[in-house]
């Protein structure tokens, strides 16, 4: 796609390469690895050259900013001039080491610290590359092929390429959706740089492969032909994982498979409690509600919450500020403290007893919106409890 004066969207190599050293290989506003190339002296439409002088990285969350006039002109020229990324000196600080790359999850499919992850003949389809250099973060792959074998989104060292002669594509902040027909969802991805890269949905087709996940679903077909499925939450770890080749064979070497039967399911049976809970709150005891602050573990927008006071306090005093202390609720004040502040202040979802030395941890989110309404039902004490343990509700979850 060209604009007025036929300059192609397609910008040189050479000049990427330039406007990514000068933006420190990441977004000038907040220093993500994930960006698009944006032409803002002059603007794509009245450019006549690719200068790389004109040219600036920004994430798909503040490019959307900017194209909905949330982040100023002012600001955006600032951002230009001195880029978060090079402030910073990496582009993210958890992406600083070769050997560190964010997890992928694909359905209920866990992927932790994989260097590849789906190659075809040796063919990198989904997983990482080195980094360019000393400092800079590894290099995010993923080359997407519809259900028509067409690529239509790609993701090539970082870079986020759409191709305009797809069907539909459609995006919101962070999450892209690609139809290749109406009503037919071949891809559903969020990107959450640094931490994680979460595809929600894939029918994916390439040389006769097909890869198709959706939920509890991961199943490789070769030729129309089930080859192999995974069956419920997996993590997965190891340097090489699936390696497709030849007439439908998978090779796996390196590989660890590790059931989370713990990761919260999509049942709408609602999520009980035994209480009291614990939580890390910057607050006195006497602090009305609506001036309460929660910690969030090392500015993941999750709330951990904990069963006892001594799984709280593993969680080691260098992830939770020194400011934040120990405090413990029942089920009015803990429903009260989620609806007050937690949702407020843009906190959805928590996570029980975090285990941070696991990459699982945080992966079995609770839903704090799905909770609150359920928790705001009215309850008899004589029912039968919801957690179907089969008492009745005063004696079980209701008790405190």
């Amino acid at each position: 796609m060209a604009n007025k004066y036929n300059l192609s969207r397609t910008i040189p190599a050479a000049v990427k390469r330039e406007v990514r050293k000068r933006c420190g290989f990441g977004c000038v506003v907040c220093g993500s690895a994930i960006y698009d190339y944006e032409h803002f002296n002059p603007e794509f439409n009245e450019a006549r050259e690719h200068n790389p002088d004109g040219i600036a990285l920004l994430c798909p969350t503040d490019h959307a900013r900017k194209r909905k006039k949330l982040l100023s002109h002012e600001q955006y020229l600032k951002s230009i001039a001195n880029p978060k990324a090079i402030e910073l000196k990496n582009a993210y600080a958890e992406w600083e080491t070769s050997n560190f790359a964010p997890t992928i999850i694909i359905g209920q499919k866990i992927f932790a610290g994989g260097t590849s992850i789906l190659t075809i003949d040796g063919e990198l389809l989904l997983g990482f590359n080195k980094p360019e250099e000393t400092g800079a973060p590894p290099r995010l792959n993923f080359r997407f092929y519809d259900r028509n074998q067409y690529e239509a989104f790609s993701i090539i060292d970082n870079e986020i390429i759409v191709f305009s002669d797809s069907f539909d594509i459609e995006t919101t902040t962070n999450t892209w959706i690609v139809r290749s027909k109406l009503y037919k969802v071949d891809l559903i991805i969020e990107l959450n740089p640094p931490n994680n890269i979460l595809i929600r949905q894939l029918h994916f087709s390439y040389k006769k492969w097909e890869l198709l996940a959706k939920d509890e679903i991961f199943e490789l077909k070769y030729d129309g032909k089930p080859n192999l499925m995974l069956s419920g939450p997996v993590l997965v770890n190891g340097p090489c994982l699936f390696n497709l080749k030849g007439e439908g064979e998978i090779e796996m070497k390196d590989m660890n498979l590790q059931g989370l039967g713990g990761l919260q399911n999509q049942s709408t049976k609602p999520i009980m409690f035994e209480w009291p809970l614990f939580f890390y709150a910057d607050t006195d005891d006497d602090t009305p509600f609506k001036d309460v602050k929660l910690a969030v573990i090392q500015n993941l927008n999750f709330l951990p919450i904990f069963t006892s006071e001594e799984i709280a306090k593993q969680l080691g005093s260098e992830l939770i500020p020194s400011r934040f202390k120990l405090k413990k609720l029942g089920s009015k004040g803990f429903v009260k403290l989620l609806e007050i502040v937690a949702l407020p202040q843009g906190i959805e979802k928590a996570i029980l007893d975090p285990d941070l030395s696991s990459n699982s941890h945080a992966f079995s989110p609770i839903d704090l919106v799905k909770f609150v309404a359920d928790n705001k039902k009215s309850i008899s004490r004589n029912d039968p409890c919801p957690c179907e343990s089969g008492l009745r509700f005063k004696h079980c979850h209701g008790k405190l």
